[in-house]
Order: C-alpha cells, then structure tokens, then sequence
C-alpha cells in the first residue's frame, strides 16, 4: 500500500512521539526488572514488613501492565499504514487508560517517598505542613490523570470528537504534570535540606553517610520532575489548535514516565547497600577506631531512607586494619 506523501507528513509528527516515548519506556522496564531482582536479593526485602512488600508489589505489577499497554501502542504507531490520520488521532483502547495507570504509579511512588521524607522533618509542625503540601500535589496530579483518561476514553469512542467535555488534552495534561513536578521538587527539596542540617551537626562518619544519601535522594525524584516539567512546558504551550508536530511532542516525555517512577521507588530502597559499601570502602576511615584495642564500632549513623516502617541504621567496623560495613535494620519508633 502506498501512503501519499501529503499525508506522511502528517502522521509522522503524531506517531513518531509516541514511538520515541514508548521505547524509551521498555527500556526502562528492563533497567527496572534488574533493580527488582536485585531489591529482592537483599536482607531489606528479607526483613521487609507487609507495608513495604505490598508497595513494592503493587508498582512493580502496574509497571508491567503498564509496559504491556505500551508495547502494544508500539506496534500499532510503529507498523500502521494508512492514508487517513484519523486513527493515529483517536489511538487505541489501551491508550486511553494508560494516563490512569501511570497517575496511579506516580501516586503510589510520591506517597511512599513522602512518608520517608516526612521522617527527618525536625519538628511536628514542619512535618505537618510537608504532609499537607504534599498531599495536596498528589491528589492533584492524580485528578489530572483521571481527567486525562476521561477526555481520552471519550476522544477515542467519541470518533475524534470533543463532544460536550469542556476541558481539553493539553489542560489536563498540564494540570497532571505541573502538580507532579512540583511534588517532587518538594519531595526532593525537603530531603536536601534537613540532610544538610543534620550534616553539620553530625560526626566525621555520620556526615560521610548523609552526604552519600543526598545525591541518591537527588536521582530518587529529580529526574521524574524534570520529564514531568518538560511535559507540562509543552502541553501547555502547545494546543489542540496548533500543529500536529507540536501538539504530540509531550507524549516523548510523558509516557516513560510511569517506568521512570518505579525505578526512583527502587532507586531509594537501594540506599543503605550503597551507602554502607561506599563507606565500607573509604579510604579516610583508616585510623579511626572505636572500642578497645582499635576494634569495634566507629560509630551509628541513622538513615531514614531504607525499609517502609523502619529505620536504618548504618555501622562501619574496623578490625584488624580491615573494613567492612553493615546495615542494621530497627523498628522505627514513633
């Protein structure tokens, strides 16, 4: 079949997003099942409670439904040809809940971080105020989700047609990535700055610690807020009544959004293995000693990003002139 040219450079613009988006999420499953398999290696998912088990479980199975969704809109962007952009347009079935589950993975990733970052918020009031913000950020996100579904599930069976909805895409869109960046930012902000204060009130090991935890902190939710930002740039700049080209072009960053969520949950829970070998490997630790004889403790440096309902513990022994380092998990006391 041959598709005139005219129309080429029509569909391109409307599929090639979306094909970029989507392959790039694949490739972020993958990188996810490697982290998860590592996750589940760990004495953390040993030791690990109901809570962290069910969230773990649950993103990681809306991932992979997600991811399946995905592969099948790969197909059909990838491989379709046709001399009407109609269908291009009003996209597929599994396109059209797709927004909801990535909103839904998204909550379910905030919320988690948010209960940890809530953990070294100094005072209750603070602590409070972080919630509260955060929630709000949260639940609005994922009201934009669900509008975002709703306008695709009618777009869709409505044949391309608005019809009574008074909201448009690009709204909705905007709506859900703007609350989502902003809470990260906070999730990311909070973090950074009550670490830093309890750096310079820490020990030498205790600030080695929290400096290793503040870039992993950094990565947990920066990257997902910068798609989410460039997604909410775009939508918002460009509107159904513009171009083709420049309406779909968030669907790049949007739609390995999902993915990209679930590896910053994965992301977090690897903290205390990283700090621990990264402080059981440093060089500046020869020397010190703690207990008799030059063996036993250098000291307990706490960690309040490792498993959902504890708190973590980090202790680096020196015996004989040797390193090493362990993770000490305790039931985190209210």
């Amino acid at each position: 079949m041959t598709v005139p040219h005219s129309v080429q450079e029509a569909s391109y613009p409307i599929a090639r997003p979306v094909v970029m988006g989507n392959t790039f999420g694949i490739y972020l499953m993958g990188l996810l099942s490697v982290l998860a398999i590592q996750h589940f290696r760990t004495e953390a998912w040993e030791r690990a409670g109901k809570a962290h088990r069910g969230v773990v479980s649950a993103v990681i199975f809306l991932t992979m439904l997600y991811s399946a969704l995905t592969v099948h809109d790969l197909w059909f962007y990838g491989t379709i040809t046709t001399d009407n952009v109609g269908p291009l347009l009003t996209g597929t079935v599994a396109a059209t809940i797709e927004p909801f589950l990535a909103g839904l993975i998204a909550a379910c990733v905030q919320t988690t971080l948010a209960i940890r970052g809530s953990r070294v918020v100094a005072t209750p009031l603070r602590r409070w105020v972080y919630l509260s913000l955060m929630g709000f950020f949260i639940v609005l996100s994922f009201v934009g989700s669900i509008l975002a579904t709703v306008w695709s599930v009618h777009y869709h069976f409505g044949g391309g047609s608005d019809g009574y909805l008074r909201i448009d895409f690009p709204t909705t869109l905007s709506l859900w990535m703007w609350s989502s960046a902003f809470a990260d930012a906070v999730i990311s902000g909070s973090y950074t700055i009550h670490l830093l204060r309890r750096i310079r009130s820490s020990n030498k090991v205790a600030a080695s610690a929290l400096k290793l935890i503040i870039p992993i902190v950094l990565q947990s939710a920066l990257y997902t807020a910068l798609f989410a930002l460039v997604s909410a740039i775009m939508s918002q700049s460009f509107t159904l009544g513009g171009k083709f080209n420049e309406n779909c072009i968030p669907y790049a960053f949007w739609l390995p959004l999902a993915q990209l969520y679930a590896i910053s949950l994965f992301t977090t829970l690897g903290a205390a293995d990283k700090v621990t070998a990264t402080l059981g490997q440093r060089k500046q630790l020869d020397g010190i000693r703690a207990g008799s004889g030059g063996m036993g403790s250098l000291g307990v440096v706490p960690v309040i990003v490792s498993d959902a309902g504890s708190t973590y513990a980090f202790e680096v022994d020196v015996e004989g002139g040797s390193k090493t380092a362990s993770a000490m998990g305790e039931e985190a006391k209210k």
